[in-house]
């Protein structure tokens, strides 16, 4: 929802989910707790009703009046047992029903307990798509080891600049940190020569869009998930997104097309399905800076291969940030930054780190020698 900005009839979506979920936890309360009353009762009426047969079935057989006696104190302290402990049993059910129907409703509020990121007193707006990282430093927790370290980065409007860097070594995080996700530990990020601080939380996702590696539809139909990026858009525009996207076979192939619903999470919907409908929705939301992470990881090499080319026919248009280990993705930048330990270890163009002969020369090697592999 933070980062396609969603708001008016896309907050729909966000809101069902939450209300589903808190009618889901109450009934999951209302049944539980009837199943565990339904199931004392019966069972103290079984329990009664051999109780009773028992004691007739024995006073017809027994002559011995003292056995008599002996057997029914018998049964009425066995019916006194009973009723002491099944209640205790009853309280022991109720309580597990209750704790775990509360654990769900527990969790979203956890989640919505979040303080938001603070909106600055005195807004200022962006001049253009440029982005500048000013030392920036980053840790997600005070007791964790910072994740960036002394980032210094400028991107110029219309630019594409790559990621590259090993897991772990901070390439994700510091998109995050562009997006505002998290604010950052120390130094500053500048969109359009401001600080992101200083724009309000709306006009800063009108100016940034993104593709996830991890996709997430929500249930709806795929038309709905792609306006999600810009309710307003219409049914030509939202064909020319899936178009870019490389969708557009998934379209025809759908008998129902735009109107397909997805299911909970696009579970009707295979990995590079979704993925592509995700890819969509970034690209129907007209913004000047485009961050990418890991666009292509659940694409084959067709639909690969077009998403490269809608990035390149966006280079020149849009300011792209790209995470991506496709050498034909990376090749395309008009700088990289290699990552390493949170740090920036290496920049400049695919030629020039190329001759330097270091961490980037060391990943076109291992490239190229992964190339010529073959299942035997």
């Amino acid at each position: 929802m933070r980062a396609f900005n969603g708001k008016g009839s896309s907050t729909r979506f966000f809101e069902q989910a939450i209300d589903l979920q808190y009618q889901s936890g109450k009934r999951l309360i209302y049944i539980s707790t009837a199943s565990v009353v339904l199931n004392s009762w019966v069972v103290q009426l079984a329990f009664a009703a051999l109780l009773i047969t028992g004691a007739t079935l024995l006073s017809d057989t027994l002559v011995d009046y003292s056995t008599i006696s002996y057997t029914v104190g018998t049964v009425i302290a066995l019916m006194l047992v009973s009723r002491v402990i099944d209640p205790l049993l009853d309280v022991a059910s109720y309580g597990e029903a209750l704790r775990n129907a509360r654990g769900q409703l527990n969790a979203i509020s956890e989640i919505l307990a979040i303080s938001p990121l603070p909106e600055p007193q005195q807004a200022q707006q962006p001049q253009d798509g440029s982005l500048e990282l000013r030392n920036v430093s980053f840790h997600y927790a005070p007791e964790q080891v910072a994740v960036l370290r002394g980032i210094n980065l400028k991107v110029e409007p219309g630019t594409m600049t790559a990621l590259v860097g090993a897991s772990g070594s901070g390439k994700t995080s510091l998109v995050r940190l562009i997006a505002c996700f998290f604010d950052v530990t120390g130094g500053q990020v500048r969109i359009g020569g401001v600080d992101v601080r200083q724009i309000p939380n709306e006009q800063l996702m009108d100016q940034i869009r993104q593709i996830f590696q991890n996709t997430y539809l929500f249930q709806g139909s795929i038309g709905e998930n792609i306006r999600l990026g810009k309710p307003t858009v219409s049914d030509e525009e939202v064909l020319m997104a899936i178009e870019q996207a490389g969708a557009t076979e998934i379209i025809e192939r759908l008998p129902q097309g735009l109107d397909t619903p997805v299911g909970e999470g696009g579970t009707r919907l295979s990995g590079g399905e979704r993925q592509r409908i995700s890819i969509a929705r970034a690209l129907i939301k007209d913004a000047p800076i485009l961050l990418v992470d890991e666009a292509t990881a659940a694409l084959d090499p067709e639909n690969q291969a077009i998403i490269a080319d809608t990035l390149m026919r966006l280079r020149g248009k849009k300011t792209l940030i790209v995470i991506a280990h496709q050498l034909s993705t990376i090749a395309m930048a008009d700088q990289i930054l290699v990552l390493q330990d949170g740090e920036i270890a290496e920049r400049g163009t695919h030629d020039q780190l190329e001759a330097l002969g270091g961490r980037y020369a060391h990943f076109l090697a291992q490239r190229h020698r992964t190339k010529g592999w073959r299942i035997a």
